[in-house]
């Protein structure tokens, strides 16, 4: 990662604390109420059965608490919501920095690509050289197969086989394959067929 990220992350997990905080407080008010509520009914009940009387002054000492407490659920909402919105508003803003420096990065990543490309040219030149090497190899064969040739037109053989040796080199010379370079780049694992040179660097 890099910084912008980083601070990205940083103030998110800050906001993401006040957040959960206001969330536990809005949980808790919740809950205070139920528990508010549910005594004043009850009194409510056991004055007007008159199993239990409370009379006004508790009555009202009841409601009171229940009405607060309900007014505590309607602040520790707002509360919530004004958290959540400084959050959103602060990270949009932080939007274009994280932006600014992934593009950074990213420059930096090209950069170390076209380097590891430069640095594989000396390798690439020795696979044209090897390519060179097998070049030779061909032109022997063709030398051969023409004085095949001519040693089966010396004697009379008017079909002459020789194109058939030749043609077992064929016409392209496959050092690498350039689909497991791509699909290496892509995947970064090595083909199967790596693992039985020890000496190939895999990492």
């Amino acid at each position: 990662m890099f910084k912008e990220l980083n601070e990205f992350y940083e103030v998110a997990a800050k906001h993401d604390e006040r957040i959960s905080g206001a969330r536990t407080e809005l949980t808790t008010a919740r809950e205070e109420h139920r528990q508010a509520l549910q005594a004043y009914q009850k009194m409510v009940e056991e004055d007007t059965s008159g199993s239990k009387l409370h009379g006004a002054a508790k009555l009202g000492a009841a409601k009171r608490a229940a009405d607060d407490a309900a007014q505590v659920i309607e602040i520790a909402k707002e509360r919530v919501n004004r958290f959540e919105d400084a959050k959103n508003t602060e990270l949009k803003q932080l939007t274009d920095k994280v932006n600014s420096g992934y593009k950074r990065e990213f420059q930096t990543v090209i950069e170390n690509v076209d380097a590891i490309i430069e640095e594989a040219k000396p390798l690439a030149r020795s696979l044209l050289q090897l390519a060179v090497k097998a070049h030779k190899q061909r032109m022997n064969a063709f030398e051969m197969a023409k004085k095949l040739s001519n040693v089966e037109r010396s004697v009379g053989i008017e079909h002459s086989y020789f194109q058939r040796y030749v043609r077992d080199l064929g016409d392209t010379l496959t050092l690498l394959d350039i689909n497991e370079i791509n699909e290496t780049y892509l995947t970064g694992e090595l083909p199967n067929w790596c693992n039985v040179y020890p000496n190939v660097e895999k990492s």
